[in-house]
């Protein structure tokens, strides 16, 4: 390739420096954009497992969870058995049963 740059004629070598040089400043400029998206999908990743484990402490905290059924009573759900908490534009809303603490 060289040997086909030293060839070429000056104008022709300088639009092909240019087009490189467009080239590089849009993959750079990509994987500006991929390192952002990377940072907002981690922060995402860490709100969600709080959430999770902040879920699990509380069912950890359940006596008697699983060993029977549950009565058709205890089941049915109202506005007030469920707690929405929007995490974020991206995620949205998620909806969790209300536990007393």
């Amino acid at each position: 390739m060289a040997g086909n740059l030293e060839e070429m004629p000056r104008e022709q070598l300088v639009k092909h420096v240019l087009s490189l040089q467009e080239t590089l400043s849009d993959l750079t400029s990509r994987v500006d954009q991929i390192k952002s998206e990377n940072g907002q999908l981690k922060e995402e990743n860490d709100i969600l497992k709080e959430y999770t484990d902040n879920l699990m402490g509380k069912v950890s905290n359940l006596q008697g969870l699983g060993t029977i059924p549950p009565s058709p009573v205890a089941f049915q759900r109202t506005k007030e058995s469920a707690v929405t908490v929007r995490v974020n534009d991206h995620i949205g809303e998620l909806t969790a049963p209300a536990m007393e603490d």
